[in-house]
């Protein structure tokens, strides 16, 4: 399993079990964002990746709450950073 869907399938857990809680909810629109120019264009656009909160999000408010949630997001920026253009 890539990154992307990796992520996407921790974040559809999370949400299963926490419908309401913001971070999974904000992680889930930047998932859905990113893997669909991904899977269309084969890459991201720079702007598409320098727009994303998801990592910043993690690093100040979700380490200490969900770090798996955290590394997965990481794993699947890194991912799709590397075709940024």
């Amino acid at each position: 399993m890539n990154p992307i869907e990796n992520f996407r399938s921790l974040v559809e857990e999370r949400l299963s079990n926490h419908p309401d809680n913001r971070y999974y909810r904000a992680g889930k629109t930047e998932l859905d964002q990113i893997s669909k120019e991904f899977y269309d264009r084969g890459f991201i656009s720079k702007q598409t990746y320098d727009d994303q909160n998801l990592g910043l999000m993690c690093a100040k408010e979700v380490e200490p709450i969900d770090m798996a949630f955290c590394d997965a997001a990481y794993a699947m920026l890194e991912y799709v950073r590397v075709t940024a253009r």
